[in-house]
């Protein structure tokens, strides 16, 4: 017996196109699956699974990492500089507020004053930003779809 897990399907007749388009979901795939972010707290490394992170909320000097499945880290650092050296995944990580930077295929709901992450949490989507966020929320729900397809 074989247990399968496709990525994507393909219908007949399938084109050349077709085929590519489903090589790249499934490279983008497993790109995402490993990419990490790692961080020092109390002389301890972590590393988390970028796809795990909710967000991240600054908490004055210290930043907290807000995980799927309820997990909670936290290191001395700035959201700034936190959110430059995450720039390079494709505006994935979104920041909606002052305090936080959230991971934009976490985000479970989109009104203008808030967003609602996957774990229920309700977080202030700021007044200047709310343009710019509902116009990104809705391009990483288009490459969800099309992901799906």
């Amino acid at each position: 017996m074989f247990e399968l897990y496709p990525s994507q399907y393909i219908g007949k007749p399938f084109s050349r196109r077709k085929v590519y388009e489903a090589l790249d979901h499934v490279v983008e795939d497993q790109r995402v699956r490993f990419e990490s972010y790692t961080f020092q707290y109390n002389r301890t490394t972590y590393t988390v699974t970028l796809k795990d992170v909710l967000y991240f909320e600054s908490q004055g000097r210290r930043v907290k990492v807000w995980m799927d499945g309820g997990r909670e880290y936290v290191f001395y650092g700035r959201l700034n500089l936190l959110e430059e050296s995450l720039s390079v995944y494709n505006s994935r990580f979104i920041r909606i507020h002052q305090s936080y930077l959230v991971n934009g295929r976490q985000i479970e709901r989109f009104q203008p004053g808030f967003v609602t992450m996957r774990n229920g949490s309700s977080l202030p989507v700021s007044r200047e930003r709310r343009y710019e966020i509902g116009q990104l929320y809705s391009d990483i729900l288009s490459q969800n779809a099309k992901n799906y397809i």
